[in-house]
């Protein structure tokens, strides 16, 4: 089912995605796209709550989380509208999500990888990106290749300097 979904959600049907989109189970049953997506977030939405209240002293709310939902670049914008509503079905507020491309999240999360690190006298210094530096994310997975190239401009400022997105199945 999940091919099926993906082909749904970012092949050619996806220009024409509505919530009232049926999938099929491996069974042959058929289920409302957005409940089946809305009933996978809920799942991770409360088995997170559940193992961070666990290992954490303290509670956290939902209310606490601001959540990031990331959809491949290649998808159209009724497919991330779709996942939009899904997310918002299992009970996510629009004021805490959001959602990003796939490439761009990663983007964001190499920018702020330690490049360098080093213990000068018991002191650990953990270096970022320098301004100036450019760097590559190359997505490839799901039937597709996202390739980004960004160039750091200032300690809180990314350039996306080139982007391309193709299928490669």
């Amino acid at each position: 089912m999940s091919t099926e979904i993906t082909i749904i959600l970012g092949g050619a049907l996806g220009k024409h995605l509505t919530k009232e989109i049926n999938v099929t189970d491996e069974m042959g049953k058929k289920l409302l796209g957005i409940d089946v997506f809305a009933m996978s977030i809920k799942f991770m939405i409360d088995d997170l709550m559940v193992v961070v209240n666990q290992r954490l002293t303290g509670i956290i709310m939902e209310t606490d989380i601001h959540w990031v939902i990331t959809v491949p670049a290649i998808w159209s914008d009724p497919a991330k509208q779709f996942m939009r509503h899904a997310a918002i079905k299992a009970g996510i507020a629009t004021e805490r999500l959001t959602i990003v491309f796939e490439p761009e999240a990663a983007s964001l999360y190499c920018r702020h990888l330690p490049v360098n690190t080093t213990v000068t006298d018991g002191s650990l210094t953990i270096s970022e990106f320098p301004t100036g530096t450019k760097y590559m994310v190359i997505d490839a997975g799901g039937g597709t290749i996202d390739i980004t190239v960004h160039e750091v401009q200032s300690i809180f400022t990314i350039y996306l300097t080139r982007s391309q997105s193709s299928k490669w199945r």
